[in-house]
């Protein structure tokens, strides 16, 4: 999967993958401090809408340090 790695200071590195097919985002990982600790912060798109206009997530997997921490839901669209 092609990816690109965004790296800007005080900020964290943020790695981005994107979907040969289609050229949408399919996953982006970074590290992230909550309480003091660093945690690998990982989103994987599962799905995609067609709004006519846009292209927009509509379900979504996050994981911490490699835990599915949200299920996939259905989200809401932005439109």
């Amino acid at each position: 999967m092609p990816g690109i790695t965004i790296d800007y200071e005080r900020t964290p590195t943020l790695r981005m993958h994107f979907s040969p097919k289609t050229g949408l985002i399919r996953k982006w990982k970074y590290v992230a401090e909550f309480s003091f600790q660093e945690a690998v912060e990982e989103f994987i798109v599962d799905k995609y809408k067609d709004f006519g206009v846009v292209m927009s997530v509509t379900k979504l997997t996050s994981f911490r340090n490699g835990k599915k921490f949200i299920s996939p839901e259905e989200v809401l669209s932005p439109i």
